[in-house]
């Protein structure tokens, strides 16, 4: 029944929980937390992942409240903890054997995209991918979704999108893509299980 399955990056294939990092990043410093969940949730932060800005130009653009040199430091680290989770990667391998071609459609800032395309290899195994910077859109944007379909000639009764956001998740069913919500990675395998796309 589904031919392509396209996969979200930041919540699915890689591991993704702001607080978590923050907290670790700011030793637990509610303080820090709270500012720099500001900052991710900004419209700074979505004009890098649309490709507008780059993370040199975010710094310069931050209100004085915003420590630079730390933004630089947390910037370039953000990718290390940004790994490729166990249970969405066994599902992408099971995926792959199963005979069903792969695609990536994600919000991702061009640095953070090129140091972890680089470093994971699962990337080597896709079909094909729009990337939000790629194309100056953002999830859960209509032109996004179609942009992938036009791409690579999809008709969107084939495929199946899984995303861990409700609201890019109702960005793909308007355009007539299947869906699955990845609340919990761990339960991802069985979620495509009960639709047949795995046995």
């Amino acid at each position: 029944m589904y031919e392509n399955i396209i996969f979200d990056l930041g919540g699915v294939m890689l591991n993704w929980k702001p607080q978590e990092i923050l907290a670790d990043f700011f030793d637990h410093d509610q303080q820090q937390i709270t500012l720099y969940q500001d900052l991710i949730d900004s419209q700074l932060w979505q004009d890098c992942d649309r490709g507008l800005l780059s993370f040199t130009h975010v710094i310069e653009k931050l209100d004085a409240k915003y420590d630079k040199q730390t933004c630089v430091r947390f910037a370039n680290i953000l990718h290390t903890y940004l790994v490729p989770n166990p249970h969405a990667l066994s599902v992408f391998e099971q995926v792959k054997v199963a005979g069903c071609k792969i695609y990536i459609l994600s919000n991702f800032p061009k640095e953070i995209y090129r140091q972890v395309s680089a470093r994971d290899n699962f990337f080597k195994q896709i079909d094909g991918e729009v990337i939000s910077h790629q194309v100056q859109l953002l999830k859960p944007e209509k032109k996004i979704y179609m942009a992938l379909l036009e791409k690579y000639n999809l008709r969107p009764e084939t495929c199946l999108f899984i995303d861990d956001l409700q609201d890019n998740i109702a960005g793909a069913k308007a355009c007539g893509i299947n869906t699955v919500w990845c609340q919990y990675q761990s339960k991802l395998l069985g979620q495509l299980q009960a639709l047949g796309v795995l046995v």
